[in-house]
């Protein structure tokens, strides 16, 4: 399989995976404080939005632009970290608490990697 076919093979998993964990991070938060949902998504989606921006901007560097790699990469990265700055910051001026629930949503994302990192195990291990 190319590494092409890879990417968009993984990022067509993870979509799955991002829906099933963010309904049960929506519904854990709502049992906790309802007030808290809508932030704990958001810190959760701007994780999903900044996945797909590196995964696409390594996507780009791999098939077509790899003079200016470096370049796009670091871009990607202080674009990524000043939206989620930025955010962040803005909850925070509007209620000290919101950045607790934003973090929790944002790191939530990160369960999902690895339900997709264990899925690939399952996989591996089963086809060997």
């Amino acid at each position: 399989m190319e590494r092409n076919d890879e990417i968009q093979q993984m990022l067509k998993n993870m979509v799955y995976l991002d829906l099933i964990v963010g309904l049960v991070l929506g519904i854990l938060v709502y049992l906790i404080n309802p007030n808290y949902v809508l932030i704990c998504l958001l810190g959760f989606f701007l994780a999903i939005v900044s996945f797909y921006i590196n995964s696409y901007t390594v996507k780009y560097i791999l098939t077509r632009n790899k003079e200016n790699s470096k370049v796009l990469i670091i871009l990607g990265y202080f674009l990524r970290i000043f939206l989620v700055g930025i955010i962040g910051v803005v909850l925070f001026t509007h209620n000290r608490f919101n950045i607790i629930a934003y973090t929790l949503g944002y790191t939530f994302r990160f369960l999902s990697l690895i339900l997709y990192g264990l899925s690939l195990k399952s996989n591996n291990e089963g086809g060997e």
